[in-house]
């Protein structure tokens, strides 16, 4: 590959090793756009056993080695000591990489698609209620702005025009923001959802420096009319020390029609440039239909999941094929293979040959409970 895919067929492989690596070096590529990374993934070690987990790493200066289950390094990787986030993403592609080359060699499958969500052209958009984000899908966002969608913002006070709705407009620049009186003590700022909503988490930037949260509380009420008044239960207390970045606070499931963000220790102002509420992690994402050459007997999945707060697989993530263009379905519990910066690599194979038989293969993936996003996923057959 020299170009990013965002969801493609796969080759049907060799019985030559090498060129099934090839193949599912390309893929590796793809997943996230790394085209170096192709002749990377092909430097393995050819008599390293496929799908074979890495199982530490060695570094040494400005590389690390990367070494298998029986202690062999399998590849060198060069990084800036500054920074670890090109390694967690190396990492991660590797990860799922070997998951996939084990669907070739382990598991017999011929055929399959990739997809990483850089657009909704894999989804099937009447089958499925996700929110597409950047790079992963999500269940929905809270309604929380002043634009007809049922949700009013409130402040203790206002500095200079700076008024609370602007952290809920969607601006994360930080030139768009919502700052307290510089008097006021005891600020907070408040958002009225109209009905009470179900929520997971709390996703707030904060503006740099002097303008930033420092300590606050997330607090509830079932019965205020403007943010100051009625009864408030605090949900947790942080210290905020992220700034002009998403920050995700998750939170046990709490049904609520008023929210606030209360003020403990500020900075020189008390500032908040957005905030999100998301709902309980409840989404349906569907693959459209992909033609088999035959009548697949399995499906295997592999998946880069992020859970955002306590997720049982198999129970609050469901997992599931079809074979015959979506009228029948069957769900397979995964399993968590590696963990690389917060994200999951999963993988599951579903047995198809109770359904009937068809050749029109699908995805699907159901969330429940906390809020669970999906960076890629790859479905084999």
């Amino acid at each position: 590959m020299t170009n990013t895919t965002t969801h493609f067929g796969l080759p049907l492989p060799s019985p030559n090793a090498d060129s099934q690596r090839d193949d599912v070096a390309r893929i590796a590529a793809a997943i996230e756009g790394f085209d170096a990374l192709a002749g990377r993934v092909r430097a393995f070690d050819t008599d390293a056993a496929p799908g074979s987990l890495a199982a530490k790493l060695q570094f040494s200066g400005a590389t690390v080695a990367i070494l298998n289950l029986g202690g062999d390094e399998v590849m060198q990787v060069a990084i800036d000591a500054a920074d670890t986030t090109a390694l967690e993403t190396n990492l991660m592609v590797i990860a799922m990489w070997q998951l996939i080359a084990a669907g070739w060699a382990a598991h017999g499958m011929v055929d399959g698609v990739v997809d990483e969500f850089t657009d909704a052209t894999g989804l099937d958009a009447g089958l499925s209620d996700a929110v597409l984000t950047t790079g992963y899908v999500t269940s929905a966002l809270v309604a929380d702005a002043t634009d007809g969608r049922g949700a009013y913002t409130y402040a203790s006070s206002i500095h200079e025009g700076y008024v609370p709705n602007r952290v809920v407009d969607g601006v994360t620049d930080g030139t768009s923001r919502w700052i307290a009186a510089v008097a006021d003590a005891s600020a907070w700022w408040a958002v009225d959802l109209g009905t009470a909503k179900t929520i997971s988490a709390l996703r707030m930037i904060s503006t740099p420096a002097v303008y930033g949260v420092k300590d606050f509380r997330l607090q509830w009420s079932a019965n205020s009319s403007n943010g100051s008044d009625g009864a408030w239960t605090d949900v947790f207390a942080a210290t905020h020390t992220s700034e002009a970045v998403w920050v995700d606070y998750p939170i046990p499931l709490t049904a609520a029609r008023w929210w606030r963000v209360a003020l403990d220790t500020k900075w020189a102002y008390f500032s908040i440039t957005e905030v999100e509420l998301r709902t309980a992690g409840t989404f349906t994402a569907t693959s459209a239909a992909y033609a088999a050459d035959g009548v697949p007997s399995s499906a295997r999945l592999v998946l880069r999941h992020q859970p955002i707060g306590a997720v049982v697989l198999g129970t609050d993530l469901i997992v599931e094929a079809s074979r015959d263009n979506g009228a029948h379905w069957t769900a397979a519990t995964p399993v968590k293979q590696a963990t690389v910066a917060g994200v999951d690599i999963l993988s599951v194979t579903i047995p198809l040959s109770g359904q009937p038989v068809g050749q029109s293969m699908r995805w699907r993936v159901r969330t429940t409970g906390a809020e669970q996003r999906l960076h890629a996923i790859s479905m084999q057959w």
